[in-house]
């Protein structure tokens, strides 16, 4: 029999054997990866693929296991949109793409890409209606010095004549030939500023207060303060708009009670037996006073 000491001495002499092969097939594997596959290395060096694989992961030179790459592995870079570092995938570079890092990215792009162009469009149909002699209301109203809902309203009243409706780019305009807007400069547009100017003039005379005879009841109101119940009211008079609904510190509490609760506003209300329209004002005032 062999004593112990000789079967140690076996083990390690055939250790040393295994190693000196181990050392030289991942030498061999080291010259030869990654010009050839782990599966080709395998058969050019009789052992078993996941051998080689474990002797590349052991080199420090693995790559994933497999076929090797199509394409080169591609590098960081900032996106053109909105400037953010991402590594896009090697099918998206070879292909001419990623060069934005997101699908919002993308749609921006586009979104700006495509009004982009379709501005480019109009413009260059709006340079060839104004070569032929057209002008759109938009136009016509820059060079009267006007707004162009008022030349509508002029056109309503026969004071203007259109030249008819043309779509451009998915928006309609309304044409006026040149020399329409040239004969309605000199004919009707004095008449009509004197017109306007005379109104003015009567609207003083009356005491009343400096605002164009055109505008209509509303318009007059909101002007005011009386639409919106920013004017004062006159004496004895009941105060404009709605009244302010004073609560008292325990309601107060009990609304912010029922709102760490989850409530919502109209459910507090009910609660309450008051407006939503209040709850919201006490959960607005209790917010600010917890920032300041």
């Amino acid at each position: 029999m062999v004593d112990g000491d000789g079967a140690a001495r076996g083990r390690e002499a055939a250790l040393k054997v295994r190693r000196m092969k181990l050392s030289d097939r991942r030498a061999r594997v080291a010259g030869l990866y990654p010009e050839l596959s782990t599966t080709e290395i395998a058969a050019e060096l009789g052992c078993a693929q996941s051998t080689i694989a474990n002797d590349v992961i052991a080199l420090g030179i693995s790559a994933p296991v497999g076929p090797r790459r199509k394409y080169p592995e591609p590098k960081p870079r900032q996106c053109e949109e909105c400037g953010v570092k991402f590594r896009p995938t090697a099918s998206q570079v070879e292909r001419g793409y990623g060069k934005l890092c997101s699908e919002e990215c993308r749609r921006h792009r586009g979104g700006l890409r495509a009004t982009t162009e379709r501005h480019r469009r109009a413009d260059e149909q709006l340079a060839r209606l104004n070569a032929d002699g057209f002008l759109t209301m938009r136009q016509a109203a820059d060079e009267l010095k006007c707004v162009e809902s008022s030349l509508h309203r002029y056109v309503e009243l026969g004071y203007l004549e259109t030249a008819g409706r043309r779509r451009v780019e998915g928006e309609w305009w309304t044409l006026v030939r040149r020399e329409e807007v040239e004969r309605f400069k000199a004919e009707e547009w004095p008449a009509i500023r004197a017109r306007h100017a005379e109104m003015r003039r009567e609207d003083l005379e009356r005491g009343w207060p400096v605002l164009p005879s055109t505008w209509g009841g509303r318009a007059r109101q909101r002007h005011l303060g009386r639409a919106n119940a920013t004017k004062p009211p006159k004496p004895l008079a009941k105060p404009r708009g709605n009244q302010r609904v004073e609560l008292a510190d325990d309601e107060v509490k009990r609304i912010e009670k029922f709102a760490d609760r989850g409530w919502g506003r109209r459910a507090i209300a009910n609660e309450l037996g008051i407006g939503p329209d209040v709850v919201r004002r006490v959960l607005a005032e209790l917010r600010r006073s917890r920032t300041v």
